[in-house]
């Protein structure tokens, strides 16, 4: 299957683009681009712009010595370390999803200075045609993107703005990952991405995907991790995930059932994680990740989680087919390989001591409770 006419690119300079390379200085506020398109989903930036300002404010509440979130970027907000524009491609206000408007600061033809992070938002399409007319329309769009990228941003996309990363050829033969509704439709259109629906975030280079809404918190936090202090970085996810744990958790393929650790480390293996649950996974590659040893990843594991890096990676595994199975009419042999089974039979025999029932049985039950088409059910027969 041949790949979608992208038109003429900007070259990618061979070499640009070195991890945590920064194009502001030092002392200059690093500054963030969140993209505004037409029918975006507010949230989808606003998740974004929340955690940049709470990270202004922990950092400012530390150089003035104040508690954190007591109007600290009042006091100088020039001392914040990040500076946040929203930029539309003529510079005028577009329309969100709902219909509200999207005001911005200016357009990128008047933005040619190099920015340290660039977002595109997620944004509703519901037709094959309106995509591809939502695509051409931001044709002038994709040279821009490639100069950031050129000068060292990151680049990172949310749920249907993986689509306009896609077109700018940034991510061929590079992994992305993107909502499971979306799967088809992406992958006929960009057959040399490395496309993974199983992870909720992914990390390629300076580039990032995120696959859906709920996703862009872990996103986010991972962009500070590699644009602030790391101490910043910390304290800012810790808020987030204080403030906002039911929407990261109960987020598509990211259902821990377990609350981040206190310990940095332990919930930086959670995310790991979570990130690659549908993936192979070694406790060798999860020990090197946090830089313990094996055995002390086990025991730090039990004394705060209470189970074993194994037993929390079939937890997740198991909750996140329990969402797909009550969210979609994918087949079950289908579930099973997304969320990491590559054995039927073995799933079933785990989905069951998890949860006491069939795979099929729990799609039933969710059926009858009205979260679940019964139109659904007929394709499954033959799944259990």
């Amino acid at each position: 299957m041949k790949a979608s006419k992208r038109g003429s690119r900007p070259a990618v300079r061979s070499g640009s683009n070195a991890r945590l390379r920064n194009p502001s200085s030092q002392d200059a506020p690093k500054k963030i681009a969140l993209l505004a398109i037409e029918h975006q989903y507010l949230s989808s930036s606003a998740v974004i712009a929340d955690v940049i300002h709470i990270a202004n404010s922990i950092s400012l509440s530390k150089q003035f010595k104040l508690r954190p979130f007591s109007h600290a970027i009042g006091r100088d907000p020039g001392r914040a370390p990040f500076k946040v524009e929203v930029l539309s491609i003529d510079g005028k206000a577009v329309t969100s999803a709902d219909g509200a408007p999207v005001t911005v600061d200016r357009g990128i033809d008047a933005a040619d200075e190099a920015y340290s992070l660039v977002f595109i938002p997620g944004f509703n399409f519901r037709r094959r045609s309106w995509l591809a007319k939502d695509l051409t329309k931001l044709r002038s769009l994709y040279p821009w993107l490639i100069g950031q990228y050129n000068r060292g941003a990151l680049i990172a996309a949310n749920s249907a703005g993986v689509f306009v990363l896609a077109e700018t050829g940034l991510l061929d033969n590079r992994m992305a990952t993107i909502g499971w509704w979306m799967e088809d439709e992406f992958r006929h259109r960009y057959p040399a991405v490395k496309l993974d629906v199983s992870r909720q975030v992914t990390e390629s280079g300076n580039l990032f995907c995120a696959n859906t809404i709920g996703t862009n918190f872990h996103l986010a936090c991972r962009l500070l991790e590699l644009l602030g202090e790391p101490t910043v970085s910390e304290v800012t996810g810790k808020a987030v995930f204080a403030f906002g744990q039911n929407i990261v958790t109960d987020s598509f393929l990211s259902v821990s059932g377990s609350p981040p650790a206190s310990d940095a480390l332990i919930a930086k293996a959670q995310t790991w994680l979570a990130q690659n649950c549908a993936a192979k996974v070694k406790l060798s590659d999860l020990a090197a990740y946090t830089a313990l040893g094996e055995r002390t990843l086990i025991r730090r594991f039990k004394e705060l989680l209470g189970t074993t890096p194994h037993a929390y990676l079939r937890s997740l595994r198991i909750n996140n087919a329990q969402y797909m199975l009550t969210s979609s009419r994918m087949p079950i042999d289908q579930i099973a390989a997304r969320v990491g089974y590559s054995n039927i039979d073995f799933f079933k025999k785990s989905f069951k001591a998890h949860t006491g029932v069939s795979p099929a049985e729990y799609r039933r039950k969710g059926a009858g409770e009205g979260t679940v088409g019964h139109a659904r059910q007929r394709n499954d027969r033959n799944g259990e």
